[in-house]
C-alpha cells in the first residue's frame, strides 16, 4: 500500500472488525489497513446511492442494482488479472508486515514460519504464552482427516476443539465391535486421557462410551477413520487436537535451527525404521503470543493471526499493489462498460466513485493534494503509487508495498453486498419516497384484484 498506509490506521475513526481474516473468530481488537478499506467502499456507496435517491424519486433500484452486480464482475475480473504470484520468504514478510500496519518484526517471523510448513505438509497453531513477546516453537507429528465422533467429547466449547495433553492413543484397522475392548479401554480413561481410533464402531459401543464420558466425566475421544495398516504412532505423543473434521497429532518438540539443516524424514521420525504414511507426514509451528495483560496479549495474538492469514492469502491468490491503487486501476476498466439504461450506469458510477475513496481517503489523511490521485488515474503503469514519505512516484511492488488478492477481493465483495443489502431492503430512502412506494404497489394490487388478475 501507500508508504505512509500502514501509519495511518492510528490516526483513522476506530472502526469494528470483519472477522472474515480470522482463523479462530475471536473477538478482535486490532484494527487492519482492510477494515479501513471496507468501510470507506461501503460508506462511499452507501451515502451516493442516498444522495441520488432522495434527489430523483424515479429511480429504478432494481436496475442500479443490476449495474452494481456488472461493476462487480468487472473489477473482481480485473483485480484477478493484475494479481502477480509470490514465492519468496521476503514478498511474504513485506505482506504480513503492510497486514499488520508496519510492524517489521512479526512479520519476519511469520514468514520464516510459513516458510517451515511450505517445506513439509503442516498446520501453524497460534497460543497464548506466559511471557511477553512473541516465540516460536516447533513440533511434528501427523494429520488424520476425520474428527471427533460426536460433539460431547469437545473440552474447549469456545473452539469446539478436544485437546489432551500426553494421551494414550489405541488404533483399531477394523471395526471395533467388542464390548470387553472398549470397557478395557475405559478402564484406562479414568487415570489418562484416551483417544480411541478406529476404522468404525458399533453403534452400540459409540453409545457406551459417549454415555461414560458424560457419566463420569472420563477424558476420551473416539475418532472414525480409515486407518493406514502402516500408521505407526509413539507412545509418547505429547498433544492430541480434535476439531470436527480433523485430528493432529504432536509428537516431537524440535528446534528451528534443527529443522533447517535436516532432511524431512529424519527429523519426523529420527532412527526409527517406521515411517508414516508420507501425506500424514506434518511439521506444527506454534507461535506463543505473550503480553503484558491478559487484554494486551489478545490484542497482539489478533496481530498475529490476521498476519499469518494475509501472508497465506498472498501465497493462494498472489498480490495486487497496495495502498488501494488496486482499487484505483479497477475503477478505470468501468468506463468502458455497456449498459442497457440510464439506471444501472448510475449503479456502476456508484461503485466506480468508491473504488477511489481509500485512497483519497489516505492522501487527505497524510495532507498530500489530491491531485496525486488525478495522476494516477492519468498514467498507465499499474504498480505506480505515491510514496508520501519520499515525496515521489514508485513502483509499489518493488517497494513491497503489498495487499493480499484473496484479501482485497473479500473486501470488496462485503462492501457492495453491505450496500447492495441496503438498497434492497430500503435502508436508503427517505421515509416520504418509501411511503409513496407503497402506496404506488397497494394501488396496483387492489386492480389487480378487482380485474381478477395477478399482479407480477
Amino acid at each position: 500500500m501507500l508508504r505512509f498506509a500502514s501509519s495511518l490506521a492510528s490516526k483513522v475513526s476506530r472502526l469494528s472488525w470483519s472477522r472474515d481474516y480470522v482463523g479462530d473468530g475471536e473477538d478482535i481488537k486490532f484494527m487492519s489497513p482492510y477494515t479501513k478499506y471496507k468501510t470507506d467502499l461501503a460508506e462511499s456507496m452507501c451515502n451516493e446511492g442516498r444522495k441520488l435517491l432522495l434527489e430523483n424519486a424515479e429511480l429504478d433500484d432494481t436496475e442500479i442494482r443490476k449495474g452494481v452486480r456488472m461493476a462487480v464482475d468487472s473489477v473482481l475480473e480485473n483485480l484477478s488479472r493484475s494479481a502477480q504470484m509470490i514465492s519468496t520468504s521476503e514478498a511474504i514478510a513485506q505482506v504480513a508486515t503492510t497486514s499488520i500496519n508496519g510492524d517489521k518484526d512479526i512479520g519476519a517471523l511469520v514468514a520464516r514460519t510459513i516458510e517451515l510448513v511450505r517445506r513439509a505438509e503442516g498446520h501453524i497453531f497460534i497460543t497464548e504464552g506466559k511471557e511477553p513477546g512473541v516465540k516460536l516453537n516447533l513440533y511434528s507429528g501427523f494429520k488424520l482427516d476425520w474428527g471427533y465422533s460426536a460433539s460431547c467429547f469437545v473440552t474447549n466449547k469456545k473452539k469446539k476443539l478436544c485437546v489432551f495433553s500426553h494421551p494414550h492413543i489405541y488404533l483399531f484397522t477394523k471395526k471395533l465391535s467388542d464390548l470387553n475392548d472398549v470397557l478395557s479401554l475405559l478402564e484406562i480413561a479414568v487415570r489418562n486421557p484416551l483417544l480411541i481410533i478406529a476404522r468404525d464402531f458399533d453403534d452400540y459401543l459409540l453409545d457406551t462410551i459417549i454415555t461414560r464420558k458424560l457419566t463420569a466425566g472420563i477424558k476420551v475421544c473416539a475418532i472414525k477413520t480409515n486407518v493406514p495398516p502402516d500408521l505407526f504412532i509413539p507412545t509418547d505423543c505429547l498433544k492430541a487436537i480434535v476439531s470436527e473434521n480433523d485430528t493432529f497429532i504432536i509428537k516431537t518438540r524440535h528446534t528451528v535451527e534443527e529443522i533447517g539443516q535436516t532432511r524431512r524424514d529424519e527429523i519426523l521420525y529420527p532412527g526409527s525404521p517406521y515411517r508414516t504414511v508420507p501425506d500424514q507426514d506434518w511439521l506444527f509451528p506454534v507461535l506463543k503470543v505473550g503480553g503484558t495483560s491478559r487484554a494486551d496479549t489478545s490484542k497482539k495474538k489478533s496481530i498475529v493471526t490476521h498476519a499469518v492469514n494475509a501472508a497465506k492469502a498472498a501465497i493462494e491468490q498472489g498480490i495486487v499493489p497496495g495502498g488501494g491503487i488496486a482499487f484505483l486501476n479497477a475503477s478505470k476498466v468501468l468506463d468502458k462498460l455497456q449498459t442497457a439504461n440510464s439506471d444501472q450506469k448510475i449503479g456502476i458510477q456508484i461503485v466506480q466513485n468508491a473504488l477511489k475513496m481509500p485512497v483519497y481517503t489516505i492522501a487527505a489523511t497524510a495532507e498530500v493534494e489530491g491531485s496525486v490521485v488525478g495522476k494516477l488515474l492519468g498514467q498507465d503503469n499499474p504498480n505506480l503509487g505515491y510514496d508520501a514519505t519520499k515525496g515521489e512516484y514508485v513502483d509499489l511492488i518493488k517497494e513491497g508495498i503489498l495487499d493480499p488478492l484473496k484479501v482485497i477481493r473479500k473486501v470488496f465483495i462485503g462492501a457492495t453486498s453491505m450496500f447492495l443489502n441496503k438498497l434492497r431492503e430500503g435502508q436508503l430512502e427517505d421515509p416520504e419516497r418509501k411511503h409513496k412506494k407503497y402506496k404506488k404497489k397497494k394501488k396496483l394490487d387492489d386492480v389487480g384484484i378487482i380485474q381478477g388478475k395477478p399482479i407480477i
